[in-house]
């Protein structure tokens, strides 16, 4: 596939043109185990896998009672998710710290920059009549 000029545009629309003639013929009842939208709603209210069908139920009802494994696993769960609480707060906590440690930094930075920008203009003046003093005494030693 693929030739020189257009045959390759023209193989690919022609490819085009005939996966919409059979989309277009296919009707999705010949597809196998297709159930039309609207039966597929009812059939899952029915069998309460909607959200619609578990409205009114609390996960956490104590009538839905565990067996002894899910018990001990949904323990086990619980403890892990506490354990990564306690470490996303230590997390947390670090990162504040942190936040605290920049803020200073960045006010140490500014202040700093102010002195260096007075520093700066006073060497600035300051070599401007230096230049001035060696013309002058350049002149005086010729």
């Amino acid at each position: 596939s693929g030739g020189v000029g257009g045959s390759g545009l023209d193989e690919v629309t022609q490819r085009n043109d005939e996966r919409k003639i059979k989309a277009a013929t296919s009707k999705n009842v010949d597809k196998i185990g297709y159930v039309p939208r609207n039966k597929q709603a009812a059939g899952m209210s029915a069998s309460g896998l909607s959200s619609a069908g578990m409205m009114g139920k609390n996960r956490n009802d104590p009538d839905q009672a565990l067996d002894e494994d899910s018990a001990a696993g949904m323990q086990r769960l619980k403890a892990r998710d506490a354990e990564i609480d306690a470490g996303i707060d230590s997390i947390s906590r670090g990162i504040d710290n942190l936040v605290n440690i920049s803020s200073a930094m960045k006010d140490e930075v500014n202040s700093q920059n102010q002195k260096l920008e007075k520093i700066d203009n006073s060497m600035q003046k300051t070599t401007e009549k230096q230049t001035v003093v060696n013309a002058r005494q350049r002149y005086l030693l010729k």
